[in-house]
């Protein structure tokens, strides 16, 4: 409610400046204009008067007992009081008139002056016609009650009854609000969206948005993991004429010199699941797995189980440790990994383990190549689901670590690329960003296997210390299309993964307490905008909205620059519109 004051100085400023003050008092000083309060030093008084004359919903005219013959003294020079009066009466005419007239025009006699009895000039003379408000300073409030009931077009006991209206519906808005964001919350923890990979597009869409004007930075790398490639090179350098399973000889050579250079440990991306076609190469890989068991991990691909147990050749099985050398999925602009595969024992035990035992005795977990790779095959407990954590033991400083991972999925079909993963598995993913992936390819962080082999001192002192990964790159095979990332051989992918382990980092979703907080805060914004703004037009109002779902949006992408957290966009964004539909039809059904 904006009221405009229209006083004569020389005439009522004392009534003027008290029925300024009562008023303020009960709309508040931004909704009360008068030209010796709302004027300052330096401004365009008539651009002033004109402004807020065109923006009320009511103006005072405040006559005293001077009033009219100022109007009459004044009618051949500049009257600015005159100039008020007529301009308001302009824009009550031109808006129509009648009681949806705007502004609405309350004539106002004090200090005992009586209605005006001479006729005003041409421009001024509807004033005349109004019902003019006798106000009367010695019953000031039953006075200023009347005044405001009439500025409210309401009684007392009228607005008091819309005020405790207001109140209650104010009370709905900040209930509806939350609600709304509990159960886009919920929603979001069911997974409702993701059956149709929304979660999964809105959260790489984030990724993809953050990267925009950050693809020449340099890719983090902790230094600690290398990559030893077998490419065409490699067989050049051999003598092969392929890649396959008589190379265990040369295994057998490069496991003695890794272990000799002080490597902390060997994962081959290479299966060793049956007896190789040159039963020495067996021996010898057999023997170097033994020599070296004492000084240094050695960690086996696997990509078949048998009920729990890994496939690998018999002669290998007690001297090595394994991974499941499962590849990842390609999700939009991202890419997954898996991190570890949890299986329920019950399937192949017979008699079941009754649920009513721990967890750890109902299921085992295994790990993922890049895990055993990183703990040196170490055991590991567990998916904590609520946390999105695994622990895992580090057999090397003998204590455990806990590991984050994005999410957990239920695998519902066999895996047909890796039969390592079965129906009924759930598999705990990590989330990797393709543009945050290394080039991998040179010295340090690539080396090549022919060079391991003939023992040059750098690429061996290269070794040191490092978690040492061997795979195949050779064109056209094992290669994964990861968009801004290029394209990349799986073993590129595990090293990744492996040196994101060493690193200690992942992208993880909010945590639980703080996506609940940030739903209800965003469903409680979009219910209170709703309410506080339903008198403004649809237009504006929902401009308010996108303005808000817009920084909303742009936090989020900051937030994942800087700590590496998705938001649920889409809930967020959700929440506030549903809170403020809610609330709108709330609104809605209270006016009819």
């Amino acid at each position: 409610m904006n009221i405009f004051i229209s006083y004569r100085r020389d005439d009522s400023i004392i009534s003027a400046k008290l029925v300024h003050n009562e008023l303020v008092a009960r709309f508040g000083a931004e909704q009360v204009f008068m030209d010796i309060e709302g004027i300052g030093y330096g401004d365009d008084f008539v651009q002033t008067i004109d402004s807020h004359l065109e923006s009320a919903d009511v103006v005072l005219v405040v006559i005293g007992p001077s009033w009219v013959e100022m109007i009459e003294a004044r009618l051949h020079g500049d009257d600015w009081v005159r100039h008020e009066v007529a301009r308001a009466l302009q824009l009550y005419a031109d808006s129509g008139g009648g009681s949806n007239g705007r502004p609405r025009i309350l004539p106002l006699l004090v200090d005992k002056c009586k209605e005006p009895s001479v006729t005003l000039p041409p421009d001024m003379v509807s004033l005349q016609r109004l019902n003019m408000f006798k106000f009367d300073e010695r019953a000031l409030k039953a006075s200023v009650n009347t005044l405001v009931e009439a500025i409210n077009r309401k009684t007392f006991e009228e607005k008091t009854i819309e005020l405790e209206e207001e109140k209650k519906w104010s009370r709905t808005a900040w209930i509806a609000g939350p609600l709304i964001g509990i159960l886009v919350f919920f929603a979001g923890l069911a997974g409702l969206f993701e059956k149709f990979g929304i979660d999964t597009m809105i959260g790489t869409a984030t990724m993809a948005v953050a990267n925009i004007g950050h693809t020449d930075e340099p890719a983090p790398w902790s230094g600690q993991v290398v990559l030893v490639a077998i490419d065409e090179q490699s067989l050049k350098s051999l003598g092969r004429a392929k890649f396959d399973s008589t190379w265990r000889m040369e295994h057998a050579r490069f496991i003695q010199k890794a272990a000799s250079a002080g490597a902390r440990t060997v994962a081959f991306d290479v299966t060793f699941s049956s007896a190789g076609e040159d039963a020495a190469g067996d021996a010898a890989l057999e023997q170097a797995l033994r020599d070296t068991r004492e000084k240094m991990p050695v960690v086996f691909g696997v990509d078949e189980m048998n009920g729990n147990e890994p496939v690998i050749h018999a002669k290998f099985a007690e001297l090595a440790r394994w991974g499941i050398a499962c590849a990842g999925t390609k999700r939009n602009f991202a890419y997954a990994m898996p991190l570890a595969v949890q299986r329920d024992v019950q399937r192949d035990v017979i008699p079941p383990v009754p649920k009513t035992k721990p967890l750890e005795e109902r299921v085992i977990v295994h790990p993922s190549l890049a895990l055993a790779a990183f703990s040196g095959g170490g055991s590991v407990e567990p998916l904590d689901q609520v946390a999105q954590t695994l622990q895992v033991f580090l057999p090397r400083v003998k204590r455990s670590q806990f590991v984050n991972f994005f999410s957990d999925e239920s695998v519902d079909q066999s895996q047909g690329g890796c039969g390592a993963v079965a129906e009924g598995d759930r598999i705990a993913m990590q989330l990797f960003d393709p543009s945050a992936i290394p080039g991998l390819r040179s010295a340090p962080q690539r080396l090549a296997y022919e060079s391991v082999l003939a023992g040059d001192a750098q690429t061996l002192q290269a070794l040191k210390d490092k978690i040492v990964l061997v795979g195949t790159q050779f064109a056209k095979t094992d290669k994964f299309s990861l968009g801004a990332g290029g394209d990349r051989w799986g073993v590129e992918l595990f090293a990744q993964q492996i040196d994101a382990l060493v690193r200690e980092t992942a992208i993880q979703p909010l945590g639980a307490v703080a996506q609940l907080a940030l739903m209800v805060m965003l469903g409680l914004t979009g219910a209170v905008v709703a309410f506080h703004l339903r008198k403004w037009q649809a237009l504006r109002r929902n401009a308010v909205l996108l303005g808000i779902a817009i920084l909303f949006a742009v936090l989020v992408v900051i937030w994942y620059r800087s700590e590496q957290q998705l938001i649920g966009l889409h809930y967020g964004v959700g929440a506030l519109i549903l809170g403020a539909w809610i609330v709108g039809i709330l609104n809605r059904r209270k006016t009819t």
